[in-house]
């Protein structure tokens, strides 16, 4: 558990927040376009952000890049697309990864009933927290990662 893994959880949580980020403005950018439609307005203006896609960008450039410097064989599509967490070297590392996977699904159970009921306060939290379902919504893969590395960290010291 060294700088790699710390490398993976920074990329993921930033990627996280990115795509948060970029789904908040297309949601405000769809209802700019819904009050076009539907109040008959004369102008047409929606103002997109560009920042989010670019950090997104440059995190996929830099980790393209990390994973090909790493790689001693040339890049396949699988191994390009599957997480880098999945790159095993021995019988221990696929053992290691596969008892994470398990405590990541395991939290799933736990997680979606939270989020279910963090969903019904909507309604009361909407008008101070306008993307609140958005934020919950992205809460089930950040959980997941946590427990993920969580147990990779407590089977590998």
């Amino acid at each position: 558990m060294g700088s790699r893994t710390t490398w993976f959880i920074a990329v993921n949580v930033l990627s996280l927040i990115c795509i948060g980020w970029a789904a908040a403005i297309f949601l405000d950018a769809n209802q700019a376009f819904a009050n076009m439609v539907y109040r008959k307005t004369e102008g047409f203006d929606i103002t997109i952000p560009l920042a989010p896609f670019f950090i997104m960008f440059l995190l996929a450039a830099i980790s393209f890049y990390l994973v090909k410097r790493s790689s001693k064989d040339s890049l396949t599509f699988k191994k390009i697309m599957l997480p880098p967490e999945f790159s095993e070297q021995d019988e221990r590392e696929r053992s290691i990864t596969a008892n994470a996977c398990r405590n990541a699904y395991i939290s799933l159970t736990y997680t979606l009933p939270v989020v279910i009921v963090l969903m019904t306060l909507q309604p009361l939290v909407n008008p101070v927290t306008p993307y609140f379902f958005l934020w919950i919504v992205l809460l089930i893969p950040f959980i997941q990662w946590i427990s993920y590395y969580i147990t990779i960290r407590k089977l590998q010291n």
